[in-house]
């Protein structure tokens, strides 16, 4: 009712039309994402404070405004806004400021301002894709539509909705505005999601342990190793942004010691895909018992308010997400070129076989990278605050790999695991372990760039072997580390 009415007051000052922003003023591009640029600074971290971070949002504005008027058209323009904006504030709140060189310091902001103004322009095309053809936020409101007018959304989507219908029930505010207008909420909100991820994952590397050269360089890998997906997540408006920062954001919470945010934030994201359940592993592994029975408890509040609103129409929706999203993957070989999970590798590898034979194959390798991972991070459970990150990191590459469907697109939850590995690389400085980042970050650049390139790594599962490389990097690197002995685990490390 909030957004309708608020949708009708736009309306009236003649600022937008029924038919979506089309007709929306200058004047009414900067009033709505004025509020949306203060919001993504306002949650980013360690951005100055008073009027010089009001001062950093229009700067950012500025300075992305003229690129975009050029590069798209009309209502567009806020969108690229907005992102721009929110990629310029990460970039100068985590800038390294070393008052003794004050020219370095300079430089770093003005390389990453540019950055971020490329980087702008190529992530705001998802109005334009919105309006011209049917995207996964399209397929999301038909599912959302169909499961509150009392039809199953799997049906009505003709199978393209593969999500649990709690997904569904909880988009079903944005059917009270036009497409264009959801799709822009959508947008924004991923937009603030993942600015304020790339915030969280540069904190929880503990940049101040590096020097000024070295954190300039971290807090540039955290924003580029994992571009080229989350920039393709917010073309398309897909989940995967959503699923990456709520994981993110448990992981943080856990680490303040806030168990109850932590299990919602968790719970949340297995409500809408079941991939991070796999998370729970890191919390076993660190006897978190509060925040797995917080994450238990919120995971029966969110599936069970669609009982309470839907009745019957949820539990049709319930059976055959069962039949279609999970029984229907459990006899389909995915061997699509794009799927880079396992289960794809495997059935790729041995065409021979049938899928009754290869699941016990999987089911093992399954087995053994969730033990192995989960023993590793048990091991230094009382390391600092860079470990604990390094650990969480492998468990949200372990949940790509045993999914059996994980595209490429959803490689975005490799972001604190590539970042974690770079983190390392700067500290220690291994060749072996630059040499591991840069063919990781090789493959996923290569994969998506070129035509050859993209049918060669697709259908040789580059990306899978890429993220099998990184969890054993990573395993490599947290197995080496020395253990504290009983006595001095009571008390973790402040690294």
């Amino acid at each position: 009712m909030l957004l309708q009415a608020a949708w009708r007051v736009l309306v009236g000052a003649g600022l937008a039309t029924d038919a979506g922003f089309d007709a929306l003023s200058p004047g009414g591009l900067a009033g709505l994402f004025g509020g949306l640029i203060l919001l993504t600074g306002y949650l980013i971290r360690g951005a100055p404070p008073g009027g010089r971070r009001l001062a950093i949002w229009i700067t950012a504005g500025v300075l992305v405004s003229p690129v975009l008027e050029l590069a798209v058209a009309g209502p567009f323009v806020g969108p690229g806004f907005a992102v721009g904006s929110g990629i310029v504030a990460f970039s100068l709140a985590a800038a390294p400021r070393d008052r003794s060189r004050g020219s370095d310091d300079w430089r770093v902001r003005v390389g990453l301002v540019l950055l971020a103004v490329a980087l702008a322009v190529v992530a705001m095309s998802e109005l334009a894709n919105v309006l011209a053809r049917r995207t996964d936020f399209t397929t999301f409101l038909e599912a959302a539509r169909a499961l509150t007018g009392g039809l199953d959304p799997y049906a009505v989507s003709g199978g393209a909705y593969l999500y649990p219908p709690t997904f569904a029930a909880l988009l079903a505010p944005l059917l009270a505005v036009p497409v264009t207008a959801a799709s822009l909420l959508w947008f924004s909100l991923k937009t603030a999601w993942i600015m304020h991820c790339l915030a969280q994952i540069f904190a929880m590397l503990v940049p101040d342990e590096l020097t000024v050269g070295k954190r300039w360089a971290l807090a540039t890998g955290v924003l580029l190793v994992t571009a080229t997906f989350w920039v393709a997540d917010l073309q398309y408006g897909n989940t995967n942004v959503v699923i990456l920062a709520l994981c993110v954001g448990a992981v943080a919470a856990d680490l303040r010691d806030r168990a109850w945010l932590a299990g919602l934030l968790l719970a949340l994201a297995v409500t809408i895909k079941l991939t991070p359940v796999v998370l729970l592993g890191w919390f076993l592994a660190r006897q978190r018992w509060r925040a797995m029975i917080f994450t238990a408890a919120a995971l029966v509040v969110w599936n069970v308010l669609p009982f309470l609103w839907l009745g019957d129409t949820a539990t049709t929706a319930w059976r055959s997400y069962v039949d279609s999203g999970i029984e229907a993957k459990l006899v389909d070989r995915l061997d699509q070129p794009d799927n880079q999970s396992l289960w794809a590798l495997l059935v790729r590898s041995l065409p021979s076989l049938s899928i009754s034979q290869i699941r016990p194959i999987w089911l093992a390798c399954c087995a053994a990278l969730g033990l192995g991972t989960t023993v590793i991070a048990w091991r230094v459970a009382r390391g600092g605050r860079l470990m604990q990150a390094t650990t969480a990191g492998m468990f949200l590459v372990v949940a790509l790999l045993v999914s059996p469907g994980s595209w490429v697109v959803h490689f975005s939850l490799t972001t604190l695991a590539l970042a974690a590995l770079l983190r390392w690389c700067l500290e220690r400085s291994v060749v072996w372990w630059w040499m591991v980042f840069a063919a990781i970050n090789l493959v996923f650049s290569a994969g998506k760039i070129w035509r050859w390139s993209v049918r060669l790594a697709t259908s040789q599962s580059w990306f899978c072997w890429a993220a099998l490389a990184l969890v054993l990097a990573l395993g490599w690197i947290a197995a080496r580390e020395p253990v504290a002995p009983a006595s001095a685990r009571q008390q973790p490390s402040t690294r």
